[in-house]
């Protein structure tokens, strides 16, 4: 018996491996490789990852500098190309509005006006197209002074000089002839050929102009049709032309417009909407530059001398609407160079004399 035991015993040690799982080692050697192969993949993995996001992080960031650095670089080329007023200008006037002008768009620039060292206060206004731009001081200049403006555009300044008019003397009680019929006169309206056949028919071929008030600052007209029958004199049958007061510092003035009379051919014609724009020279020696514009209502004086619009327009001259129901209008539109002070004249505001003999 004892032998048979010895003899079953490592059979039994046999029986007990069977039972165990079968490849128990190379399991064990499997999940080690598997565990291995995981880790190395995850690794370059996540490695390769962050390479690839430094690399698009340095792309993005060179892209968006040079774009933006190009897009900003615009250079500004714009420079004075002139100045009103001009430079060394004189007898400028107190309401002037110094302006400069660029030769290329500016998207800012900026005006400074001196007397002396003193700035003068005012308002800069950059014109929409940026061709432009305009000092507005807030009050007027002085009279005789000099004056310096210093324009700034795309860094680079330029500086103009100018000197304002001569303070005016007081010339009120002066008076200046216009004489539409003299050699020096420009029309712009009816053609001069009419003008002559004008004239031909009436004596009241001017126009005088008194100065009622000035004190520096305001002007107050008082005008008058004038007569050369017997030698240049104020037109007995009409009342003058009483002006409103307008602002005058120098430069140009405007009165008007205002409603009178002509007598052509003995009949009369309306003489509409009389406007007069002109200057007065420092000293009040004369009127310069006078402009003087109107409406003729000529509809009596055609239909006596057996004239019609018609007739005019084969000479050039096309009737316009009057304002005043009549189709018979034509338009006056001349400049006077030069319209000198003349003691000789006297406005009477007492006018019309209906019994003076001119008026008979």
């Amino acid at each position: 018996m004892r032998i048979l035991w010895l003899f079953l015993l490592p059979l039994a040690a046999c029986k007990t491996d069977e039972n165990k799982p079968a490849n128990d080692s190379d399991g064990v050697v499997k999940e080690s490789e598997e565990t291995d192969t995981d880790t190395d993949t995850d690794t370059d993995t996540d490695t390769d990852s962050d390479t690839d996001t430094d690399s698009d992080t340095d792309s993005d960031t060179d892209a968006d500098t040079d774009a933006d650095t190009d897009a900003d670089a615009d250079p500004c080329t714009a420079t004075v190309g002139s100045t009103d007023p001009t430079d060394g200008a004189t007898d400028v006037n107190l309401e002037v509005t110094p302006t400069a002008w660029f030769t290329a768009p500016a998207t800012e620039a900026t005006l400074e006006l001196y007397q002396g060292n003193t700035a003068i206060p005012g308002t800069i206004s950059l014109a929409g197209d940026g061709l432009s731009a305009t000092f507005t001081p807030d009050a007027l200049l002085d009279y005789l002074s000099d004056y310096s403006l210093t324009t700034t555009v795309c860094a680079a300044a330029t500086t103009t000089t100018f000197t304002t008019v001569e303070e005016p003397l007081d010339f009120t009680g002066t008076n200046y002839l216009v004489d539409m019929t003299g050699n020096d006169i420009v029309w712009n309206s009816p053609p001069s050929s009419i003008v002559s056949l004008l004239w031909s028919y009436t004596t009241n071929t001017l126009l005088i102009y008194e100065v009622e008030s000035f004190d520096g600052a305001n002007l107050d007209l008082i005008g008058a049709v004038g007569d050369t029958t017997g030698g240049s004199h104020q037109y007995a049958c009409l009342a003058p032309m009483d002006y409103p007061s307008v602002p005058y510092t120098g430069g140009t003035f405007t009165v008007g417009p205002v409603d009178t009379t002509l007598s052509i051919s003995g009949v009369s014609a309306d003489l509409l909407s009389l406007s007069t724009v002109g200057s007065i020279a420092s000293d009040g020696s004369e009127m310069t530059d006078v402009n003087v514009t109107a409406l003729v209502d000529i509809s009596a004086a055609l239909s006596s001398a057996g004239y019609s619009c018609q007739l005019l327009a084969q000479l050039g001259v096309n009737c316009v609407a009057c304002g005043n129901g009549s189709n018979s209008c034509i338009e006056l539109d001349f400049v006077d160079p030069t319209a000198p002070a003349n003691s000789l004249l006297n406005i009477n505001p007492a006018f019309p004399d209906l019994n003076a003999p001119e008026c008979q």
